[in-house]
């Protein structure tokens, strides 16, 4: 069940309205909500991996590349240590990333055949950001890629 469902409109009124004075306040005092930072390092991390404007799937198994471009993920987006790291990220058009979603075998294939070593480099930095319960540092990567030139 949902925090929706458990509390009247009223009560769901007064906790957003909780958060978003809590968030004002941080804002105030300098501090960024993790959120936002978020945001900002997800925005600046998709601009960084798409700088070269093209898939880079081109030709694979004869599949059209379509206009759109995405930023996808050698480990998944919800592995949130690495998600900004430079090294996993790849940039495809919409119609090779919704391949490889829908064949996860050929995609692991096909970034050690890009990439040689990367997953396990990516399972490396994982297994050590897990060890040290190391929180993703958002303001990190966003400075990276400012230093990279992204806007």
């Amino acid at each position: 069940m949902s925090f929706a469902s458990k509390k009247s409109p009223e009560e769901q009124k007064a906790y957003r309205d909780k958060i978003n004075a809590r968030n004002r306040e941080r804002r105030k005092n300098g501090d960024i909500p993790r959120k936002d930072l978020l945001k900002k390092a997800d925005k600046l991390a998709r601009t960084y991996c798409k700088r070269d404007e093209q898939c880079q799937a081109q030709g694979y198994r004869g599949i059209k590349c379509s206009p759109r471009l995405e930023w996808a993920h050698c480990k998944g987006r919800d592995e949130m240590q690495i998600r900004h790291h430079p090294d996993n990220c790849f940039c495809l058009c919409w119609a090779h990333h919704a391949f490889f979603t829908s064949h996860p075998n050929l995609w692991t294939q096909w970034v050690e055949e890009q990439r040689p070593g990367l997953w396990q480099r990516m399972d490396d930095l994982l297994i050590e950001a897990t060890a040290k319960r190391l929180k993703p540092d958002y303001e990190y990567w966003i400075d990276f890629y400012q230093r990279q030139g992204v806007k």
